[in-house]
């Protein structure tokens, strides 16, 4: 959620509110998105104007999980779920805002607060793979993190601001170098830093732990505008210091005059300040705010192993007593409000309302530029999960077990799917609109008759109205209570027919973790059949050949001085002792190819592959050369997979779960697809390139072979035959003539002139 300058200003401090912690020997609730994005952003040779190298993200998070268990850290990861009514306009924003952003991305200019569109997916499925303990959260997490650190008293390594005002141990993200530990054996930890709520109160003049709710609730967060407060901050003093932004001003402002209020006369000062139409939503606005701050409980307490122990989760006394003096400040009665509207702001805050910070108000104006007025800033919130969210308990039960999609709650909460935008080429369509279709069996199987979905249209966010299908290719779908109860086949059958699979046996030769990846690049290529080439799908199996083969067999390897170290003795009596080899017997079976294949035969072709990891320096110095059309369509792509990935959970996940991570780097993909564009024969060139390491290229030829029956009519490429060129005929010509044709302009020789005769003999080439 969290609270507007308070971040900022607490960093100000950060020598009197941070303490060094040695992080080991504990459980850690991690915040998992807050995470997600903290590590793909540490590592900055992660470029997301190519689509995400995921396979590179997948090692950050394999090392940090690692460095965990070196010091005997158990994660406890917990996830957003769904977005709720009130999260509506900051997640439309913020699209807004990546939409902006990836308009200039390049690869020369790339923000580090693009993330790519699989990235959260990718991190809760890795993190299935290391068998870490995850959960996802019906709505939002945090207030659910801060009730299982209570109840495990364990820390909480998060990024967000609101774990200031929650009384639990929390380790800034910021403060942690995610691949260092120190000491050894027993004795290993990962150094950090660890919040101290009393040495923050301690900062503000000791003003009472229960004061903190209000402080954040006035702020301003997600669920309620600071622009619902401009009255009240109009006359609030502030400090004049230039050294302060105005939101550190204002946090300041509003910590000094909290230092001679109580929560009673505090909260009836600022209501006083309210027009008398808003104050009643308000309250009841900072009501719930607070009790979400102070009443923490999960729904995820009996999902927990019974490994991590069960501490009682006692509330404290400064707690109950500000649940006790609120509860009772919402009896008052709204005739009391009346009696008190007299009194003027002035004798109300202490400060004259002549002298009011305008930087202060020029950034609420600006942050809340959508809000013309108090009533029209204030809604009715409702902080808790809705009571008529009608959700069937077994889809709940997935859902709190990280295995279900998250849209999927907001989609039955809300009636609205948002769209992230992607590095896309802004002159076409938007990436997802081919994969509408999967989306509408999506609701038809949710039993929801339409939805509004939001995307990006050339530089804008806007929405459109989507009405969902019954059934599909005369497959109708059962109420959305008993979907779980259908057989394997039936709901693998519901799949093949939303992707348009025709021939399913054929997937039978792949890997089962290949499945639902391949049936994505069956329905993207259909669905774009215009747009897609041969160029694309050989460029996606070099792809996935190199990461989910590869570099199983050898570990993965991005830098050429990486893996001469590493493999740089063996690289030499390989290239030595290498003599070219026939091809193996042609392997039907992609599944057996994949047996066939050597490690030795990795190394080789890993040694030609690695500078496809690499961005080229022409797209670097000059970003002209980049082509945001290629990336567009491995986006198409990407959002086709992550809803065939959404349908897949919806259905409890009938074919094996996947993601990205094992299969995609958007760098080497995009490297590959603009040397294959300019190709005659691919196949031939593979041969040459993969010529040494023979298992591997009939890998290549057997996913090649496979993928092509099935895509009934895949691109084909026109092999262009160069024709031998005609060699000039030389032909002389008699002097005679040339003496003929010449003597009409010139009959002149000089004597004197030893070169002049030279004009008599010519040589004609025709």
């Amino acid at each position: 959620m969290g609270v507007l300058g308070l971040t900022s200003y607490v960093n100000q401090r950060s020598d009197v509110c941070f303490e060094p912690y040695h992080l080991s020997d504990c459980v850690l609730i991690i915040d998992g998105y807050g995470l997600a994005a903290q590590l793909y952003n540490s590592y900055s040779k992660i470029n997301s104007s190519f689509g995400g190298d995921y396979d590179k993200y997948c090692k950050l998070i394999t090392n940090f999980i690692e460095n965990l268990k070196k010091c005997r850290v158990t994660p406890l990861v917990i996830c957003d779920g769904g977005y709720e009514k009130k999260k509506f306009n900051t997640v439309k924003r913020r699209n807004l805002q990546r939409v902006y952003a990836l308009e200039k991305i390049s690869p020369s200019c790339c923000n580090l607060q693009c993330f790519p569109l699989m990235m959260r997916h990718v991190f809760r499925e890795k993190l299935k793979e290391l068998s870490v303990l995850i959960f996802q959260t019906d709505f939002e997490a945090d207030s659910e993190i801060a009730a299982l650190s209570r109840k495990l008293n364990a820390p909480v390594l998060s990024n967000d601001s609101d774990f200031f005002i929650y009384d639990v141990n929390y380790i800034p993200l910021t403060s942690m170098i995610f691949d260092r530990c120190e000491g050894k054996g027993k004795h290993c930890y990962i150094p950090c830093q660890i919040f101290s709520v009393n040495n923050l109160l301690k900062s503000f003049g000791n003003i009472p732990k229960t004061m903190l709710p209000l402080l954040a609730t006035v702020l301003g967060n997600d669920y309620i505008k600071t622009s619902s407060f401009k009255e009240f901050y109009s006359h609030l003093k502030m400090d004049k210091t230039k050294k302060m932004r105005p939101g550190q001003r204002r946090v300041k402002g509003l910590v000094d005059w909290l230092k001679n209020e109580t929560f009673e006369s505090a909260m009836a000062k600022i209501l006083q300040c309210m027009k008398k139409k808003a104050r009643r939503n308000v309250k009841r606005n900072i009501k719930n705010i607070i009790k979400g701050y102070t009443n923490l409980e999960s729904t995820l307490n009996d999902y927990l192993p019974e490994y991590i122990g069960d501490k009682n989760n006692i509330q404290s006394e400064e707690v109950l007593e500000l649940i006790n003096s609120f509860n009772s400040l919402c009896c008052t009665e709204s005739s009391e409000e009346s009696d008190n509207e007299s009194v003027s702001s002035k004798e109300l805050l202490g400060s004259s309302s002549d002298n009011p910070d305008s930087e202060v108000e020029e950034e609420l104006e600006e942050n809340e530029s959508d809000v013309s007025s108090d009533e029209a800033s204030v809604k009715n919130i409702d902080v808790t999960v809705p009571k008529n969210l009608l959700i069937p308990s077994w889809l709940l039960h997935e859902s709190r077990l990280g295995n279900m999609c998250p849209s999927i709650n907001t989609l039955l909460s809300i009636k609205v799917y948002f769209y992230c935008p992607q590095v896309e080429d802004y002159e076409s369509d938007w990436a997802g609109s081919i994969s509408l279709p999967i989306l509408q069996v999506v609701l038809g199987l949710l039993g929801l008759s339409s939805i509004n979905y939001w995307y990006r249209k050339k530089s804008k966010y806007v929405n459109s109205l989507l009405l969902s299908v019954k059934s599909v290719s005369g497959l109708d779908f059962p109420e959305l209570d008993v979907l779980h109860m259908l057989s394997p086949s039936e709901k693998k059958l519901i799949i093949f027919k939303t992707l348009d699979v025709e021939n399913p046996s054929i997937l039978q030769s792949f890997p089962r973790e290949w499945h639902l990846l391949l049936m994505s690049i069956v329905f993207w290529s259909k669905a774009n059949e215009s747009s897609i080439k041969y160029w694309h799908l050989h460029a996606l199996i070099i792809t996935i050949i190199t990461i989910n083969v590869i570099f199983r067999q050898v570990g993965p390897c991005w830098q050429k001085k990486t893996f001469l170290k590493k493999y740089g003795s063996k690289m030499k009596i390989l290239l030595k002792n290498n003599v070219p080899k026939s091809l193996p017997f042609e392997c039907k079976s992609t599944i057996e190819a994949i047996e066939m294949v050597t490690s030795d035969d990795c190394l080789i072709a890993l040694d030609g592959l690695i500078p496809y990891f690499h961005v080229d320096e022409n797209l670097n110095r000059n970003s002209k050369r980049f082509s945001r059309n290629i990336v567009h369509t491995y986006a198409q792509l990407q959002s086709t997979f992550e809803l065939g990935v959404t349908l897949n959970s919806l259905l409890s996940h009938p074919f094996k779960r996947s993601h990205l991570g094992n299969f995609y780097n958007g760098t080497f993909l995009y490297n590959f697809t603009v040397n294959f564009k300019g190709r005659t024969n691919v196949l031939s060139y593979m041969q040459t390139l993969l010529g040494k390491a023979p298992s591997v290229l009939n890998l290549y030829i057997a996913v090649y072979n496979n993928l092509m029956l099935l895509i009934p009519d895949p691109p084909k490429q026109v092999v262009k035959v160069k024709k031998p060129k005609k060699r000039k005929e030389i032909k002389e010509v008699k002097m005679e003539t040339c003496n003929e044709e010449m003597s009409d302009t010139d009959s002149f020789n000089d004597a004197n002139n030893r070169y002049c005769l030279l004009s008599s003999q010519v040589i004609v080439n025709r």
